[in-house]
């Protein structure tokens, strides 16, 4: 294997990262070199040369005790041994006396070992594993997992944009993570056996934590787990009972991290509609439920920012006609719940869910789409989507939109529009993005169906497109970026086979 090509800068040792690995860092230690690994090729590689060199250990055939390992242990424990020099003989005959019976403990510790399938030396890796501490669900088993899973997984063709980019994905009980760019690695195996599950993997903002979730069916309280690891080392702890049941399986619908610290998830047992739910709150360092405002309310198309969750209250938005819409905030600090814009479009009409909203980086812009009284709201030119500040006067965008149901996207600062335009099939051909409030509308070409606008970076507009792909067995996600205020067509930044989830952009 070669060395990497760039010097650490901190000169981080082999021992330390291999500590890392191994989860055997202090918790100082831990959070120090896990943020500085983040940033630092010249550690990714080192981690990634130790994984591969794991893969290889764990490939390795392992010896099956025989005939021929008793004869030659019973021989070498019954042997007579060589005279010993004189003043070594009151040891030598200590040794002697034990060596027939360390012999035989040891090819019974063995045996032993071998037996109960515990992992031998020429099997040792450095990569974690999760151990199963929950009653195993019920699934269909499937074929065992392979030894190396990532070959050919991932092709980079920006590898400029790509590394903005990070990205994790499970494959046979496996969790791999691709930094930055980087090839994927795994971090941590999760000991589920040969079962089929459905994963949901969530970062935190600050990509420090992965909450994990895994699921067989029928997905109860009884069939799903959870894990919160540390990244980018892995570490992984379980989610409690009981509360932890009711986090994964809120999960399996929809959830987000608040704050880096709190996870926000639906409340499964409180569900009354099927376009609607109720959010609960569950504080990772105390392992607990909060008991907060937002318990009574069920809400559609909510969004975490900060401590905060902005959200459309669900029973205060139903209405056969179309009409303004509140955006609610709540605070968690006070644990109260005010007004925070108001949108001149219905985000629900007749119980059903008729648009949606987004909100810049810090909260002080939005844009929303949805059903409005074209009439009165936008007398001069067809539209759905409207940009608004704090000072509540709302702008019409996107106008080449019309009437169409599309998300709307606004970048981190508040600055760009941004919406998907595809056919009646659905295959999507181009983006549509404005300078906010009012500039000049730009198209962008996007060769992909079935893409979704993921997030912005400082310079582009960041897609993705997972489809079905005849050359592979699963799905493929492709990554697309479109110059943001350029009408440059958007152009393939990676290629990744199977399903990822990608870590939140700050850009």
């Amino acid at each position: 294997m070669e060395n990497s090509p760039v010097a650490c800068p901190l000169a981080i040792p082999d021992e330390t990262l291999s500590a890392l690995r191994d989860d055997l860092l202090p918790g100082d230690e831990l959070d120090t070199i896990s943020h500085h690994v983040m940033t630092c090729g010249a550690c990714q590689a080192q981690l990634a040369r130790f994984a591969e060199v794991a893969n290889l250990l764990r490939g390795q055939r392992e010896l099956e005790p025989d005939g021929r390992i008793l004869a030659g242990v019973h021989s070498r424990a019954t042997r007579r041994a060589q005279p010993r020099p004189a003043r070594h003989s009151r040891w030598w005959r200590t040794v002697r006396v034990l060596a027939p019976v360390a012999a035989v403990l040891l090819l019974f510790i063995y045996v032993l070992h071998m037996g109960l399938g515990l992992p031998g030396r020429g099997s040792a890796s450095k990569t974690a594993t999760v151990p199963v501490t929950q009653p195993s669900p019920t699934a269909t088993a499937i074929a065992s997992p392979t030894a190396t899973p990532v070959v050919g997984t991932m092709r980079v063709s920006d590898p400029a944009v790509a590394a903005e980019l990070s990205f994790a994905f499970v494959r046979d009980n496996d969790l791999w993570v691709s930094w930055q760019g980087s090839a994927p690695r795994q971090v941590t195996h999760f000991g589920l056996g040969n079962q089929s599950l459905d994963w949901r993997l969530v970062w935190s903002a600050d990509h420090t934590k992965l909450l994990a979730i895994a699921a067989s069916s029928p997905i109860t309280a009884a069939t799903v787990r959870g894990w919160i690891l540390a990244m980018p080392g892995g570490a992984a702890t379980a989610l409690p009972l009981p509360a932890g049941a009711n986090v994964s399986l809120g999960c399996m619908n929809a959830c987000a991290w608040m704050a880096d610290r709190y996870i926000v998830y639906h409340n499964e047992a409180a569900n009354s509609s099927p376009h609607a739910t109720y959010l609960k709150l569950y504080d990772t360092q105390t392992q607990r439920d909060l008991s907060t405002a937002l318990d009574t309310i069920e809400m559609t198309g909510y969004q975490p920012i900060g401590t905060d969750i902005y959200f459309v209250d669900y029973r205060m938005s139903e209405s056969p006609m179309p009409g303004p819409t509140v955006i609610s905030r709540f605070d968690l600090a006070s644990n109260t719940i005010a007004t925070a814009f108001t949108v001149p479009v219905s985000l629900v009409m007749g119980g059903l869910p008729a648009g949606g909203f987004d909100l810049s980086a810090d909260a002080s812009k939005i844009v929303a789409w949805g059903t409005l009284n074209a009439s009165t709201d936008c007398p001069s030119a067809p539209c759905h989507a409207f940009y608004q500040d704090r000072s509540g006067t709302a702008t019409p965008i996107l106008h080449s939109l019309g009437s169409s149901y599309a998300p709307v996207s606004i970048s981190s600062n508040g600055a760009y529009a941004a919406a998907l335009v595809g056919d009646i099939s659905g295959a999507t051909s181009q983006i549509v993005q404005q300078p906010l409030p009012s500039g000049h509308e730009l198209t962008n070409a996007l060769a992909a169906t079935g893409a979704t606008i993921f997030g912005w970076t400082q310079g582009h507009i960041i897609i993705t497109a997972e489809s079905q792909d005849a050359s592979v067995t699963g799905s493929t996600t492709r990554v697309y970026a479109a110059p943001v205020g350029s009408s440059q067509a958007a152009h393939l930044v990676e290629t990744v086979q199977g399903s990822v989830w990608f870590a939140p952009m700050g850009g």
